[in-house]
């Protein structure tokens, strides 16, 4: 710890004092907590957020490395916050199992917790490059909230280490950056002869990217919503912008760090220089005619802005939420405006946007009613919304 405390993320060593039965560590104070408190809190971090951490960290590792000094027990639990400020201080914590390691030089004790710690420690033959998986897991973890290698028993969890097999197939990850995965990728590999140092990972484009995180985290991915989106007729639109209105902060919560990240004058509304900029600045800019449908389609009330229940609608899973009959009952509620237990074109009109004839919102329930009776009842509204969920 003292050949480490030049270093701003290594928590202070005051001073050490020693009776007949121990030593004590006088140490500085961090009031804010453990980094795994704030993921508990959280779910998971932004990207700009979770980038300030890891490179706190890498450059720790970085410099602990440069002294040939391994940690072997890097995990949230050991990365303390300074205080509770948003600008809290990481500093890393327990150098009880860390040890000397030179250049070459090969270690055999097993350390570690079974989530962080790297196959070639089980198997009793590593070096420092064992500090950079768990930092890899730590990074897994701070952007979608669980482990890489999960299980219920220590067992599991270590038979999974050991196969060094992980994906980003989770719903969590079709919003994070390339990048990002990338920097992971060269982190969580199993041939340590291939796996990044601390100071190549400080390079990384990552951190480039992650300044204007989350709005370059959907890409193409984005791109391919809104033509999905554009692609569905208009009363399947509305009953996707109704159905996002019944929607938690929990089941959006990337789709509004997005929005809000092209909401740069923060009215609640993004225009078509809005969205082109996002797009640009992700590498996925298309061509401005396309980019003007794209627009109108999702501008449902046709007030020349998208506001947030019609990106939302736009950007959702609409796979995922068709499955949860509470949200397609609660929009079917919302259109059912005088509760009869149906939706009409007079029920319709009401939630169209402002000046929508009657005649559009018969040819919308027309579209809809499949027993042809004028008028649209929940089982049809259900159908509605599971068709909708094919278009992506």
């Amino acid at each position: 710890m003292r050949l480490l405390c030049d270093h701003p993320n290594t928590i202070k060593l005051y001073e050490v004092f020693e009776d007949k039965e121990s030593y004590h560590l006088i140490l500085e104070l961090c009031s804010g907590g453990e980094l795994f408190d704030q993921i508990i809190a959280k779910g998971h971090f932004s990207e700009k957020d979770a980038a300030e951490k890891m490179h706190c960290l890498l450059d720790f590792i970085a410099y602990a490395h440069s002294k040939n000094i391994i940690h072997r027990d890097l995990k949230p639990e050991n990365i303390l916050l300074s205080d509770k400020t948003p600008h809290a201080v990481l500093k890393v914590i327990d150098f009880g199992t860390s040890d000397f390691c030179l250049d070459g030089q090969r270690l055999s004790q097993k350390f570690g917790t079974p989530y962080y710690v790297a196959p070639e420690v089980l198997k009793k033959d590593y070096d420092k490059s064992a500090d950079i998986w768990s930092a890899g897991v730590i990074m897994f973890i701070l952007l979608c909230g669980y482990p890489p290698f999960g299980g219920k028993t220590d067992a599991k969890i270590l038979q999974r280490v050991q196969a060094g097999q992980f994906s980003f197939d989770g719903k969590e990850w079709e919003v994070v950056t390339e990048a990002a995965k990338d920097m992971i990728s060269q982190m969580l590999v199993m041939d340590i002869t291939k796996r990044a140092t601390a100071k190549q990972l400080l390079q990384h484009r990552w951190f480039q990217v992650a300044a204007t995180a989350p709005a370059a985290a959907l890409g193409a991915h984005m791109v391919k919503r809104l033509r999905a989106f554009a692609g569905m007729s208009r009363m399947k639109r509305l009953a996707l912008v109704v159905l996002a209105r019944t929607l938690t902060d929990n089941d959006v919560k990337r789709l509004r760090e997005l929005f809000v990240a092209m909401d740069t004058n923060n009215d609640g509304r993004i225009d078509s220089q809005d969205l082109h900029k996002a797009l640009e600045k992700v590498g996925a800019a298309i061509d401005e005619s396309e980019m003007q449908d794209l627009f109108h389609a999702s501008d449902i009330d046709g007030s020349g802005q998208i506001d947030y229940e019609e990106f939302i609608a736009a950007m959702l899973d609409s796979n995922r939420v068709a499955r949860r009959k509470e949200a397609v009952r609660k929009s079917f509620e919302e259109l059912d405006k005088d509760g009869d237990g149906f939706i009409t074109a007079e029920d319709l009109v009401k939630v169209m946007p402002r000046g929508s004839s009657i005649e559009l919102a018969r040819e919308m329930v027309n579209e809809v009613d499949k027993n042809n009776d004028g008028r649209v009842d929940y089982a049809e509204v259900r159908v509605c919304c599971c068709v909708v969920s094919c278009g992506f």
